[in-house]
């Protein structure tokens, strides 16, 4: 790929990721201290479905677009179209095979986050996506930096405050929640998600307009 490719590429697929950071998760009237405390197990939510707005902020660039996103146990599916329903990038992850598309080009790997670093430059955790988009913040022994995590009083995550050794450091803010069905079971789940990285002088800005369940295809 040409030095002239891959700006363009940059530039479309580094408002895909950072939009995608992450998250993924949600756009709602905020949740109130009259619905009480909060008990839900996320971890055991793993097919789901999500579509809204992501924004893409920096001091010398403002983006925005429409994503869907389609998570399970073996599958991703990340959908980013411009405003006027036209396809910027496809991510797809399927048994731990990776491929992204985005400006006519097709890139393969087996690391989502590898395989963005490679292409754009970005130490993205596309893997702790997957969970913070639904505001799931597990706990990783393993992880040498613990997430600093505050919760509302209703129990949901409020702010994350995230670095690791490929992912650099993330502060996400969940500043709204809805409630949403998904298959038998009620959720409250992220509707406003906003992401800062200050490395890159960056924030990303999701609006979550409908969670559901998950279709395979």
């Amino acid at each position: 790929m040409n030095l002239s490719s891959c700006t363009t590429f940059y530039k479309v697929f580094s408002t895909f990721i950072l939009l995608l950071l992450l998250a993924s998760c949600a756009t709602k009237p905020p949740i109130t201290a009259s619905l009480g405390y909060i008990q839900q197990d996320l971890s055991t939510l793993t097919r789901w479905q999500v579509s809204g707005k992501i924004a893409f902020i920096t001091p010398n660039e403002r983006a925005s677009a429409y994503m869907n996103w389609q998570n399970s146990e073996d599958q991703v599916a990340f959908n980013l179209n411009n405003l006027l329903g036209i396809n910027l990038a496809n991510l797809e992850i399927t048994n731990g095979n990776v491929v992204l598309e985005a400006n006519s080009e097709r890139f393969t790997g087996e690391s989502p986050s590898q395989l963005i670093y490679e292409t754009t430059g970005w130490r993205v955790p596309i893997e702790e996506l997957q969970n913070w988009v639904k505001g799931y913040i597990p706990s990783n022994l393993n992880e040498i930096n613990q997430p600093t995590i505050k919760y509302s009083e209703n129990g949901l995550a409020e702010s994350v405050n995230f670095d690791c050794e490929f992912c650099d450091v993330w502060n996400i803010r969940y500043v709204g929640f809805q409630t949403a069905n998904i298959g038998e079971q009620q959720y409250v789940l992220p509707k406003t998600i906003d992401m800062t990285n200050p490395a890159y002088q960056a924030r990303i800005k999701i609006n979550v307009s409908k969670w559901s369940q998950y279709i395979a295809r």
